[in-house]
């Protein structure tokens, strides 16, 4: 198809205006359109691209030749919106103008994000002749939007998913589990690193955020697949163990105890190592069951601090089933309890300095 036989640019044999220009400088505008730096395009009422910029082929791939004659969804892929196509789609038929984003593909296969805007143009009766499509380089702005959404749900420091990631893995599970068997049971364990504070107290904020980051990473690398773990708040971790056969069955122990390796070695801190310990409660978390609920029973079971250094599975305790304990004053008592005894010992480990 020639660029220059479509009645949006008359052929420049037309009359010639007084200003000199043929055919109303339609050459010039073709010329003009052709040249300009935004990626536009013009197609005919079937959506047959007619003319395309120069800016558009630099960026597609697809020289003038290749690209004239075909239909705009030459460009779009597996991983192009079917809603957004679908929205395209619907306005085009409506006689309608479309403003929004669409992931379109180059010649080579690599995707980009596009901007499109696309205008319908009328002749003097008001039918559609041709559709006029300008196309922004929006890969910046969705990197940027991407970046912001993983850090919304995600901890800076250990690149867990955190509390918000928790919330929204929680709905997604409840959503879609489906109701299962006894031996698709899973567990939610509320796990704390024991001394952490004083670790922070010692080694500053930026050797604490090396332990956590470090702690992090050994717990993910002993979880099964299917596992789920999350950074809860500072020293404290969610996770939800899949596939357990029976809440007091030896295969529990033995996961939990793989859990608990992550702190039966020294943490590197400032060229020297520190031993640390860690606690857990854990219950059991049927699909569809309450995530809040579930975590205070979790909450509710945490040992005492430094418990683990008792007996290999004092650090760990099992919820008793049952409804939920609502909170009240023998729970902030407990609370009141566990905040001192976790006071004493940092200041009997951290008196004078951290014995190495």
């Amino acid at each position: 198809m020639n660029r220059m036989a479509s009645p949006i640019f008359p052929n420049r044999s037309e009359p010639v205006e007084s200003n000199g220009v043929p055919g109303a400088g339609a050459e010039l505008l073709a010329r003009a359109f052709a040249a300009t730096s935004t990626v536009s395009l013009i197609t005919d009422v079937a959506q047959n691209i007619l003319h395309v910029s120069a800016a558009f082929t630099a960026i597609t791939g697809y020289s003038e030749q290749e690209i004239l004659g075909t239909n705009c969804r030459l460009l779009q892929g597996p991983g192009s919106s079917a809603d957004v196509r679908g929205s395209i789609r619907r306005a085009l038929e409506a006689g309608e103008g479309f403003d929004g984003d669409i992931l379109n593909y180059r010649k080579d296969g690599s995707p980009f994000w596009n901007g499109l805007s696309i205008v319908p143009l009328r002749d003097p009766d008001g039918v559609i002749t041709h559709y006029v499509s300008v196309q922004r380089d929006i890969n910046t702005r969705i990197t940027l939007q991407e970046e912001l959404d993983f850090q919304a749900v995600h901890d800076a420091v250990t690149g867990l998913p955190n509390r918000f990631g928790f919330e929204s893995y929680l709905q997604r599970r409840s959503t879609d589990a489906a109701p299962t068997g006894h031996a698709d049971r899973a567990g939610l364990g509320l796990i704390v690193l024991d001394h952490f504070r004083g670790v922070r107290h010692s080694f500053g904020f930026s050797g604490a955020d090396d332990v956590l980051a470090e702690f992090a990473r050994r717990l993910k690398g002993r979880l099964r697949e299917g596992d789920y773990l999350a950074s809860f708040s500072g020293d404290q971790f969610v996770v939800v163990l899949e596939g357990l056969c029976d809440d007091a069955s030896p295969e529990l122990a033995a996961r939990l105890q793989r859990l608990h390796e992550a702190v039966e070695t020294p943490f590197p801190i400032d060229g020297e190592s520190v031993m640390l310990g860690m606690t857990m409660g854990i219950t059991p978390f049927p699909a569809r069951s309450s995530g809040p609920h579930v975590l205070r029973l979790a909450s509710q079971a945490l040992p005492e601090p430094g418990s683990d250094s008792s007996s290999p599975d004092a650090w760990w305790r099992l919820a008793p089933t049952g409804p939920i304990v609502e909170w009240d004053a023998t729970m902030a008592a407990k609370d009141f309890r566990r905040g001192e005894r976790s006071r004493e010992l940092r200041d009997s480990l951290f008196a004078g300095g951290l014995s190495m």
